[in-house]
């Protein structure tokens, strides 16, 4: 992808953005482990409280047959370096 750069496992645009990372980790089958790529796609930033942030992501297994979105999140609101417990 021009304009954009592997490093250590982070997909990153060359103006800073995440555009993706991937990593293995074992997933159950059948009663067996397996190790397949697994990762997060960022799908869009927002500005939250003056900090621009990654607030939607799809999670992706990378299975041999083809990727499996496993989730898809979104940040409405976010608060932190709260003084109290949570």
């Amino acid at each position: 992808m021009a304009g954009s750069q592997w490093l250590h496992g982070f997909h990153i645009y060359d103006h800073g953005d995440l555009v993706s990372n991937l990593a293995s980790r074992y997933r159950e089958v059948n009663g067996s482990y397996v190790l397949d790529d697994w990762g997060g796609i960022a799908r869009g930033y927002r500005e939250f409280k003056g900090m621009r942030l990654n607030s939607k992501s799809d999670i992706v297994w990378k299975y041999q047959t083809g990727d499996f979105n496993w989730l898809q999140i979104e940040v409405t609101d976010i608060d932190f370096n709260q003084a109290g417990l949570y």
